[in-house]
């Protein structure tokens, strides 16, 4: 899915990209049992769940007030 977001903007593709490095960082801190890779890869889900938010208001208001309101890169 990263590979086709690249002809999308920005906060496309980070959504795509950050969700998977989140999910490479906590399988290799489980299967290391690293706590800290763990602990980055819970930072990068957070890090998702605020572009998915940030993503999903721009659009809805896009669609709602028909321009662009907030930037997507």
């Amino acid at each position: 899915m990263s590979v086709a977001a690249v002809k999308l903007d920005l906060a496309h593709r980070l959504l795509f990209v950050v969700p998977a490095l989140t999910f490479l960082f906590l399988a290799l801190g489980d299967l290391s049992q690293v706590s800290a890779l763990g602990r980055v890869g819970g930072w990068l889900g957070l890090l998702c769940a605020g572009i998915a938010w940030y993503l999903s208001f721009a659009v809805v208001t896009e669609e709602t007030w028909g321009r662009k309101v907030l930037p997507l890169g």
